[in-house]
């Protein structure tokens, strides 16, 4: 999970792919010349990366396409040059626990575990974190995989939501 004190970096090139906007949620982040600027009108484009667990390396985007827009948010672009606003989350790894519960993954019973998922809101233009926050999963079950809990989309969703309407004013 990337830390709000870390300086991000200005990457020497042209933004022309999706997934280079990864590179906001990496350490230190990245930024690219000529990614969209901070608009103060309507809601502002955002994609979400969430950090993998159950030993899965890397970051997947967070799709939420089916999401209505929010009053700060939309979730629609798929251009990554118009995306103004890059959202980054991972579990904290000092903030989590067993619920109790056990799963079973290829035969083995493991803890089930959840715990709160760090958030920042980052500006894709300069990398700047613009707000950060918490959000706790709420959901009880199993996942697919072994790992962590996650936030569902619509949880991730609301979070996002309340940070850029903080940032907002």
């Amino acid at each position: 999970m990337v830390r709000s004190k870390t300086t991000p970096r200005e990457v020497n090139e042209v933004l022309t792919r999706s997934s280079s906007l990864i590179g906001l949620c990496e350490l230190p982040p990245s930024y690219f010349r000529g990614s969209a600027p901070r608009t103060g009108a309507g809601p502002a484009p955002v994609w979400l990366y969430h950090q993998q667990s159950g030993g899965s390396p890397g970051r997947a985007r967070i799709e939420l396409g089916s999401l209505p827009d929010s009053a700060h948010l939309t979730w629609k672009e798929q251009d990554a040059r118009r995306v103004q606003l890059v959202g980054c989350t991972g579990i904290d790894k000092d903030d989590n626990w067993a619920t109790g519960r056990t799963c079973t993954y290829a035969g083995r019973s493991v803890p089930l575990r959840t715990g709160k998922y760090l958030l920042e809101l980052r500006a894709a233009a300069t990398g700047h974190v613009i707000a950060s926050g918490k959000v706790v999963p709420a959901s009880r079950q199993c996942p697919a995989e072994e790992g962590y809990i996650t936030p569902s989309a619509e949880e991730y969703a609301d979070a996002f939501e309340q940070l850029a309407k903080e940032a907002a004013g």
